[in-house]
């Protein structure tokens, strides 16, 4: 599925309901470890921006990941947060320019290296199913 915002006529509400998602991502890329509270926070913001759970790991895997994994990667990576306007031009800028050989390099990328946020998926997915009406 083509994410919206990579389309033209994307509304400013989905821009900002998909930007507040990328934001809470970010956290999974920082060069430290999730606390409960911060997987507590990132299953509130899928909660309010009304993605479901697989619709927000789909989001992390295909627009969030391909800008920040590098940082779960350095050797001095980023541990205070991501600058949430640089954050959000990249996804966007990110999405428009994406075909078919960047989504298969980002598949080969995921699957090397996206186990790194696996422990905190399943956090999240616990505080997402405790949260959820």
């Amino acid at each position: 599925m083509h994410s919206p915002v990579g389309d033209t006529d994307a509304t400013t509400e989905i821009l900002d309901r998909r930007a507040r998602l990328w934001v809470a991502l970010s956290d999974l890329y920082l060069d430290t470890e999730l606390q409960p509270v911060t997987h507590a926070a990132i299953a509130r913001a899928i909660i309010t921006t009304g993605y479901s759970l697989e619709e927000a790991r789909r989001i992390d895997r295909e627009e969030v990941f391909p800008i920040l994994h590098g940082n779960l990667l350095s050797v001095a990576g980023q541990w205070a947060g991501f600058d949430d306007d640089w954050l959000i031009y990249e996804v966007t800028a990110a999405n428009r320019r994406r075909g078919g050989l960047g989504r298969k390099w980002n598949t080969l990328l995921y699957a090397c290296w996206g186990s790194m946020t696996k422990t905190d998926w399943w956090a999240i997915e616990a505080a997402y199913l405790s949260s959820v009406p």
